[in-house]
């Protein structure tokens, strides 16, 4: 500009009589300086970027964009993948290297874009489009390898808009599809995906238009009778990729399994066990986890409230075998998870399903029936285990009171929200009723009492203090009825 202006002063300085003159001279000058401006302009994109001024990096950006299409142009002009744009601004970017937000944060913005235009390229291609020459083939590959290599740096640092670019075009479409732009990694795609979902404090993505970006790579859980599902169907995103590219082979599900455990996230953990779902590779990847006790546990938990009883009773207690024989310490997760399994098949009463169940055959599935050290191990996987207990009453060995291992829990069971949100299983009350009706103990039941007449006391009013109703399940009544 600062030229454009001199050029203006030196045009003035021409002495002419006639008006006419001076204005046509004017106009000329005006013209000169057009051209002297787009030949700088001109000039000033085809600069090595490291021999600019960095006054000037941003006119050089804003001049090696100019004649690349963007996304809003969209049809075929935005087949140019503007390569030559696109190594400068890689070239820029390193010699930037932070030090002027505001350019970064331009070049960033217009990088991550061209993911439309080389996606679009590489899906078209063998589909009516001319070969390239060798040399302009090899030129293109090189330029893409290189933005892929850019993309794959930034995806520690993803936002949500640039993840949603890259759901959209980089992302695989199906299990089938491995890699959709091969020079990105679609796996360390969606683990950058879900590292986004961490870092921004697992926001929700359950329901339809909650941060769809990220439901679309890591799955919205469902809840329905008290089974737990993953589903993908959000409109103009793709479906279950990410897990398909994840379990493609034993290498990848490898990557997968170790991924997870570096980042022991519990809400993590669960969201890719549902995803993963109920694959031959669940069990390598459940072996994986078996190293942190935490992860395995957190995973198990969920995969145990997946609808589908088969994969359950020929694949999941089978494993649970091993693991109840190989790892002791383990028992009591065992028993948990093998009540959630129970809940959707067994209703409110064991009874009411009629199939084999491995808490109906417990001993001859386990070699041995419910310790007391066990039940309490059970007990301790969290204070919802009173909600499922029932179902491990008839496994148990007889020579304890039960009354006597439910009792010191019973504060952290009774805090807990009582409002039809708890975990799906037939609850205190049924519990009450099978040891009424099977255990006939007349000790436990005066502690009972003792204890329910205690917090009445200090807790007037309280509708759970009628959570049993004791009277009906009276001793004599109790044993009579047994």
């Amino acid at each position: 500009m600062k030229r454009a202006a001199v050029c203006v002063r030196t045009t003035g300085t021409h002495r002419v009589a006639f008006l006419g003159v001076v204005l046509a001279a004017l106009v000329l000058s005006i013209a000169a300086c057009g051209e002297t401006a787009s030949t700088r302009l001109a000039a000033l994109a085809s600069a090595n970027p490291s021999a600019l001024a960095p006054a000037d990096r941003d006119a050089y950006f804003k001049a090696v964009i100019a004649p690349c299409p963007d996304r809003s142009t969209g049809g075929d002009a935005y087949d140019n993948l503007c390569l030559d744009s696109v190594d400068k601004l890689l070239w820029l970017d390193r010699i930037v290297a932070g030090s002027d937000r505001a350019l970064s944060a331009q070049i960033r913005a217009w990088l991550f874009e061209r993911a439309w235009a080389f996606v679009r390229r590489y899906q078209n291609k063998g589909a009516g489009t001319v070969p390239l020459p060798p040399a302009e083939l090899a030129a293109e590959r090189a330029t893409e390898a290189a933005w892929g290599a850019w993309i794959t740096a930034h995806l520690a640092t993803l936002t949500e808009d640039e993840a949603d670019t890259l759901v959209r075009t980089i992302s695989p479409r199906s299990d089938d599809e491995v890699d959709r732009f091969p020079g990105v990694d679609s796996f360390a795609l969606g683990l950058a995906i879900a590292d986004l979902w961490v870092r921004e404090g697992h926001p929700d993505i359950d329901s339809d238009h909650a941060h769809p970006e990220l439901g679309a790579i890591l799955g919205a859980v469902g809840n329905e009778h008290g089974y737990l599902y993953s589903h993908f169907h959000r409109r103009g995103y793709p479906g279950n990729g990410w897990y398909g590219r994840a379990l493609a082979t034993d290498a990848d599900t490898h990557r997968l399994a170790q991924a997870v455990l570096a980042r022991k996230d519990p809400l993590l953990t669960r969201r890719v066990a549902l995803g993963v779902g109920r694959t031959p590779k669940t069990l390598a990847i459940l072996h994986e986890w078996e190293a942190d006790p935490d992860v395995w546990r957190d995973a198990l938990f969920v995969i145990a409230r997946v609808a589908d009883w088969r994969w359950m009773q020929e694949w999941l207690v089978p494993e649970l075998q091993r693991v109840w024989s190989a790892q002791p310490s383990r028992r009591g997760v065992v028993l948990y998870a093998l009540a959630e399994f129970a809940v959707p098949l067994l209703g409110t009463h064991p009874g009411d399903f009629e199939g084999p169940t491995p808490l109906k055959s417990f001993a001859e599935h386990f070699g041995g029936r419910i310790t007391r050290a066990e039940l309490e191990a059970f007990l301790d996987q969290s204070p919802r285990s009173l909600d499922l207990a029932v179902w491990l009453m008839p496994a148990r060995t007889k020579d304890w009171s039960v009354v006597d291992v439910i009792l010191p829990r019973l504060d952290a069971y009774l805090a807990l929200p009582h409002d039809g949100g708890s975990t799906p299983g037939p609850g205190l009350g049924s519990l009450v009723g099978a040891l009424c009706y099977t255990d006939f103990d007349a000790r436990g039941w005066a502690k009972l009492r003792a204890y329910f007449d205690r917090r009445a006391a200090s807790h007037p009013g309280d509708p759970l203090n009628v959570i049993m109703d004791l009277g009906h399940y009276a001793p004599a009544r109790c044993h009579a009825h047994g």
